[in-house]
This record gives C-alpha cells, structure tokens and sequence, in this order.
C-alpha cells in the first residue's frame, strides 16, 4: 500500500504487483539486508560500531515508537506511517525506515517500498542471511570467572548457556590480500547454518570490529563461487587457499529485552594454526550485539562487569584469525592513500590521489554486487568518474598512451554502471511522485512504475555480466598499479620528483576560468543543454579541488565544497530533464499513460525552474576570490 503526503490513499493491493523479466545471472531477494542502526553514539566509548548523522528528523519518532515497545518486526512500517502523517515524503519516510534495521517489514509499506525500489543483487548465495556483525571483544586468562549478569541492567533475562565446538578454515590469498583489508573468507563446522561465510569490514573504531556478513551454502574445501565473486576487488586474479585453521570451544547465552534478542556473550576458548607459524591459544569473550539498536547503558554495564572480574579492554580488536596470521595479516593493504603533506611531489600527489579513488572502487565493488543499498552504486560511480576527471588533471603530467587506455576502460565501466545508477534516480522521483496522484491515476502510475523496475533488472544483468568479466579483473589491476605507481610523462625526466604545489595551481586555473566563461554566458534563456554542460565544468573544477586539497589544505577544500554544492543543484537540474524525456517518451510508446505523464512532466519542470534559482546563489557562495588565493 501506498500513502501520499496529502492524505489520498492509492488502492495499490488491488492492481498487479510489479512484472520483471527473468534474468538468469541475478536473483530475486533470497535474504535479509540489514543495515546497521543509524546513531551517533552507542556503547559510550566501549566499542560498538559507530556512525555519524546529521539532525535526524525521524529521531523524535522513532524515541516514541521505541517508548511504546512496539514489536521489532512492525516497528519500520510504524515508522513510515507517523512519519507520512507528520508530511515526510514517501521517499524520505522509507529510507529512514530501512536504515533503522528492525526486522522485516513485508506488507507495511517500508515493505512494499523496499520490494519495489532494491535493486538485484549481482552475486548469488543459497542463504538468507546476510546482515551487520558488530563485537566488543575482551582479552581474558585461563582462570577467570565470569561474572553473573543476572542483575546487570533492569529488563535485562539472560538466556541458558550452550557450548559449541567451532572449526574453522581460513581461506586467503599467498599474499594475504584479504586478511590485510580487514576481509574473511571461511568455512566452519560445528553450529548450524550455511558452513560458509565472507565478512567484509563495515567501519566503526579500533576497539570494536564491525562488519557485513555474508553466508553460502557449499561443500567444505571449495570455495563457493557467489564468495568468489563477493571477494574479487581484494583477489583479483590471485587464488584463494586454507592460510588457518582456529578451533574455538563457545559457551554462549543471549541477553534479552521484552523484544527478543538483543545481545550475545560468547566465552571462547581458542586455539589456532596458521602455515609455518607457531600454534597459539588464548581465551576471550565477544559481546556479538543484535542487528536491532542495542541500550548504551547496557553494552556499558556488561564491560563494566567483565573489566571487574579481571577481562581487559583491548584499544584496537582484531579477529581470531589475524592474530594467528601474526603480523603479515596486519601489513598495509595492496592501496593505501598516503599522508602527504604540503611539500609533497608530484608523483605523490598523483599516487594519492588516485589511490583515493582506487580504494572506494576496491571497498564499494562487493556492496555494488549485493545491491541492497542504491547509494552504494552512486559512490561507486562518484569514484570511477573522479578518476576519469583525475585522468584529466593530472594530463600534461602523465604519459599520454597509458593515461587515455585507462580513462577508456573506465568510460567503459561507467556506461553499465550509469544504466543502472540512472534508473535507480528515475525510479526514486518516481515513486515519489506517484505518492501525490488521486487513486484513479494509480493504474497508470504503476504501469510506468513497471516497467522502470523492467529496465533496471535489465541494467543490473548487463552490469553484472560487465563485473564478472576479465575485461574488469584487468581494469581492476591497471587501477591498483595506477595508484601505487602513476606513470608520469617520459619526456617529463625528474617531474615526478619536482614539488606539486606549483604544478597544481597551474592546472587547477585552466578549468576554473573555463568554467567562469560559461557561467557568465549563461541568460535565463539557456537551454538545459547549457546548464548540464555548466554541471560537466564544475564537477572537473571540484575534483582538481579535490586533488590540490592534499598539498593546498583548507582553501582547496573549501572551493570543492563550495563547487560540490554547486554541482549537486544541476545534477538535481539535470534529473528533471532526464525524467522529463523518460515520461515523454513512455506517453508516446502507452496512450492510457499519457494524462498522468503530462501531470507528472509538469511537476519536473517546476522542480527544474526552482533548481535553477537555486544555481545562482550556490554559484555565488563558488565563485568569492577568497577560495581561490591558492590558484592566483
């Protein structure tokens, strides 16, 4: 069911769902995606995963619903509705619904939304798990007790205790590719579930370890292809082999609230091979926190208890299986961004930049392959475009051949990338839209829907079909060399060791003055061409920002802020024409379409003409000659 901000109701139950087309290469959602709770701070410094948020205007809601203890698996779609009567976008309302990672939501409308807007994943697996581990992880000896947390926090039930006997192989490659990027590949015996599991790291700080875990189904010694593929950015061409072998000895208990779940305590008793390496044992005990949000006072009151009873608090937590490894599991991984300061030299400077790049390429390709996040396809689209306009910058300084074959293979890459990156955009405008239109429009909305949803299952194929290919495998070892060794001109003998800041200014002036002619061509009268070729130029001056930033610090930066807010106004100018030209072109092809297109079509264009107004005082915030002291 559909609810629009003006209070009509779309009678979607009773009109066909959306029709895809059936592309063997992806598949339909076969598990859970679960993001991790969006908050600023939980654990108060004792090592939950942490992410930063801006003023969140759900949070006052979502402190209510969680106030009336409503049941986990309705409290998304209990979100939406008070959020939609509060007059939050559909859009708006359902994102934040699904950020909260409460459970499913199938037939609330966070369901329905989250069915009809998620993309297909490009990696296949037999399980239905997928979601976020977050551990705290204490150090403890052989003979310490610990303590009864019966009593530790009001509301709190501890769970009966179970002992598991867990064995597990690592699989890695000879360089222990993965282990240094802080990603697992294993398999395990010894509790029930898909034996096989790939964890790739999500964020938080050195004393917790938070990370996206993926299981498959799969015969023990083989490696799943689904976990191949997820792995591929990190391997590349290299193959994957048992590096260890951790047997841990688990007694485990949940702690629980009136909801379920919410926390569990895992004492492991471990011992671990790892090749020529001598054998080790130790004891430590896990604190695994639900995918739902978890009290601070609790996570805290529980360290408290175990620090009392003689466990220590590690500053910085690694896995079992890196600690077996021994130090060359901690070793940089194969791109590393460099600390450059403001003598920095050009072939720095380059190798920096690029790097920068290359490793959001490298982090965002399995979330890309998941596809349980559109923006996740957007920032990694953001990266190969930077290092296109990279490409660009640093062109009088690099060897012409070299510079053009990887521009060319990343415009390659881009063009199945942008199919599915531009129907996402469509598709979210759209469902925005159809939110507003009376209930006798709703067939036709749908039918518009439908085959958007048709068009991006197609894009998510061919992408797929692109990011399994050996043209990637190559293109992803081309960036990785790029970004550890740029090639710099060879008739340029010794640039890459002259000092960039003089190098940097001059290349960043030719685009700014660019830019600043086509802007002051422009009249109220330019076309949309115009303005989308005003969005090309600032985006190419923001990303020369961006890379002078690493030697010019702080005014570089602030112009590519400055610009970025610039380019975000266009592009939105840019999506109106876009859908504009979609909804034309769909009214031509479906006449039933034509009356709700037309409604749709003007409401782009009035969207169009507040972003141009926008342009002009973002442009003037851009354009003041205290940001560009470092380019004069």
């Amino acid at each position: 069911m559909l609810f629009p901000v003006n209070g009509n109701r779309l009678a979607s139950e009773d009109l066909p769902g959306p029709v895809l087309p059936k592309i063997p290469t992806t598949t339909d959602q076969t598990g859970t995606s679960r993001n991790p709770p969006q908050t600023k701070r939980v654990g108060a410094g004792h090592g939950v995963a942490t992410r930063h948020v801006d003023f969140d205007p759900a949070a006052g809601l979502i402190a209510s619903l969680r106030a009336e203890s409503r049941p986990r698996q309705r409290f998304g779609a209990d979100l939406v509705e008070r959020m939609l009567e509060a007059g939050a976008p559909l859009i708006a309302a359902t994102r934040r619904a699904r950020r909260l990672n409460t459970g499913p939501i199938d037939g609330s409308v966070a369901g329905v939304q989250a069915r009809e807007t998620r993309p297909n994943r490009l990696v296949e697996w037999e399980s239905n798990r997928m979601g976020i581990e977050r551990e705290a992880k204490l150090a403890t000896g052989p003979d310490v007790v610990l303590p009864d947390l019966q009593d530790v926090l009001d509301g709190i039930a501890v769970g009966p205790t179970s002992i598991r006997h867990l064995e597990a192989v690592y699989f890695d490659t000879a360089a222990l590719a993965l282990a240094r990027s802080g990603v697992t590949v294993r398999s395990r015996t010894g509790e029930p579930g898909p034996p096989w599991t790939v964890k790739l790291p999500e964020g938080g700080d050195g004393s917790v370890l938070a990370r996206r875990e993926v299981t498959f189904e799969g015969p023990l010694g083989h490696v799943p292809p689904g976990a191949l593929d997820l792995v591929m950015a990190y391997r590349r061409t290299q193959a994957l082999e048992p590096v260890a072998v951790v047997r841990t000895t688990r007694t485990q208990f949940a702690l629980s609230d009136e909801t379920g779940p919410v926390a569990t305590v895992c004492d492991d008793t471990v011992s671990a091979e790892a090749g020529a390496a001598e054998p080790i044992a130790f004891r430590e005990v896990e604190i695994e926190l639900g995918e739902g949000s978890i009290d601070d006072h609790l996570l805290d009151a529980v360290v408290i208890r175990f620090r009392d009873a003689g466990c220590r608090f590690e500053k910085r937590t690694v896995a079992k299986v890196i600690r077996a490894l021994g130090e060359a599991a901690q070793a940089p991984p194969d791109v590393v961004v460099a600390d450059i300061g403001r003598k920095a030299s050009v072939g720095e400077v380059v190798a920096a930049a690029f790097a920068r790049s290359v490793q959001q390429v490298i982090r965002l390709d399995p979330r890309v392959r998941l596809g349980d996040d559109p923006e996740d396809l957007h920032q990694f689209r953001v990266a190969t475009r930077r290092l296109r306009s990279d490409l660009r910058t640093f062109g009088p300084l690099l060897d012409a051949t070299w510079a053009k074959a990887l521009s060319d293979e990343l415009r390659w890459l881009d063009a199945a990338v942008g199919a599915v990156r531009d129907a996402d955009v469509l598709l979210l405008r759209l469902v925005d839209r159809l939110s507003v239109l009376a209930p006798s429009d709703a067939t036709a909305g749908l039918r518009l829907r439908n085959g958007l949803e048709a068009r991006r299952v197609v894009g998510r194929a061919r992408l797929s079909e692109a990011m399994n290919a050996d043209r990637y495998l190559s293109l992803l070892g081309a960036l990785v060399s790029a970004a550890t060794e740029p090639r710099v001109a060879s008739e340029h003998a010794g640039l890459e060791d002259e000092v960039a800041r003089t190098h940097l200014a001059a290349l960043a002036r030719k685009p700014w003055r660019r830019l600043s002619r086509v802007v002051d061509a422009l009249t109220p009268e330019s076309s949309d061409e115009e303005m989308h070729r005003v969005r090309t130029l600032t985006k190419r001056c923001r990303y020369c920002a961006d890379a002078a930033a690493l030697v010019f610090g702080s005014n570089a930066e602030r112009l590519a802020d400055r610009l970025a807010d610039v380019q975000t106004v266009l592009g939105d100018h840019h999506d109106t024409v876009i859908a504009e030209a979609w909804l034309r072109g769909e009214a031509k092809l479906t006449p039933s379409i034509r009356f709700v297109a037309g409604q749709l079509v003007a409401a782009e264009q009035r969207d169009r003409e507040r972003y141009r107004r926008q342009f002009t005082k973002v442009w003037k915030h851009a354009r003041e000659p205290s940001l560009r002291d470092w380019i004069e």
